[in-house]
């Protein structure tokens, strides 16, 4: 089927959005892969917030969001989260309409929880990274099909002459943790790098977008912090589009795209092997650091936001048939 097949069709979002999170994030991207796909139309709708919030929103979201839904039988309902609540608070919403389910995380997979009832629910599941559709496929609950559409990545992916460039100016030995995912190991992290007499900057709250961009590209090494579980972990593969030598914890989602002294150090979540593993980091002969760098980059390609965007475009183009 072509563009003009698919004319006119809307898929309708809903977010409640009270704080930027990486969640409100991707999902926001997918809100922007659906206004870019000729022959299709994004509507949002937001929870009650305070005004402080439209600004925010309207970058992530562009356009004006609707008081409330109205899908079309040609429609599709996008839902994420807990989006469910909403959805069943709408009663004039046609039950036929196809909904498309973004699944973040493998928590969606832990029995009890209020993520894992909706996996009966019937939908067509996005899962941002093989991972995640292992996870929810082994509880034995899912009603649909499971697609897998890896996270992309949105900063900007230095050439080899910028790389060079940047790999000059970096000040040395000086250490990042990106560390708002856990704060209380990051901050006995840096308590032992400053043991160590090596220099490091925490990250302990979200930063704005691109005051966080700016912050990765003024450090060699780059530590990233995630919780003990993701779904996939994009400040990782962040600072690997950047350049950096990044050193990070297994946390089930990111096996798909860190490897260790491959494109990264990976290290168990104790902070002393977190210390040891920067250490490593700060002496590896440059041949081998630049290697680790060359394939950190080449990773972030491969996980490029045109593959995420062409692969969710393609999605719109089956979701008939799958349904």
């Amino acid at each position: 089927m072509g563009a003009a097949d698919f004319a006119n069709r809307t898929v309708w979002f809903y977010r409640d959005y009270q704080s930027f999170t990486g969640g409100h994030l991707k999902h926001a991207h997918y809100y922007q892969h659906t206004l870019a796909f000729p022959g299709w139309s994004a509507q949002i709708c937001f929870s009650p917030g305070s005004e402080a919030l439209v600004a925010e929103r309207s970058q992530l979201w562009p356009g004006k969001p609707v008081q409330r839904w109205a899908p079309g039988e040609q429609d599709l309902m996008f839902l994420a989260g807990l989006d469910w609540q909403y959805l069943d608070q709408q009663k004039s919403v046609n039950p036929d309409v196809p909904i498309l389910n973004l699944i973040q995380h493998v928590r969606h997979a832990d029995s009890g929880s209020e993520l894992n009832a909706y996996l009966s629910r019937k939908a067509l599941r996005i899962c941002v990274s093989q991972e995640v559709a292992d996870a929810i496929e082994s509880t034995g609950k899912v009603n649909g099909p499971v697609k897998v559409i890896p996270n992309g990545v949105d900063v900007d992916i230095p050439d080899v002459n910028q790389l060079d460039q940047m790999r000059v100016a970096e000040p040395g030995k000086n250490v990042l943790i990106v560390g708002y995912k856990n704060p209380e190991f990051s901050k006995q992290l840096a308590q032992l790098l400053d043991d160590q007499n090596i220099a490091c900057q925490i990250i302990l709250t979200l930063q704005e977008r691109s005051q966080y961009l700016e912050q990765l590209d003024k450090y060699a090494v780059i530590v990233c912090v995630p919780h003990k579980t993701e779904g996939f972990y994009l400040p990782a593969l962040e600072a690997m589009a950047r350049g950096k030598l990044v050193v990070t914890m297994d946390c089930i989602g990111n096996r798909g795209f860190c490897f260790s002294m491959r494109n990264c150090l990976l290290t168990h979540y104790i902070v002393e092997s977190a210390l040891s593993s920067i250490q490593t980091a700060l002496a590896l002969p440059a041949e081998r650091r630049n290697t680790i760098l060359n394939n950190a980059v080449e990773t972030a390609r491969a996980f490029s936001m045109q593959q995420e965007t062409r692969k969710y475009q393609l999605l719109l183009q089956e979701v008939d048939e799958l349904w």
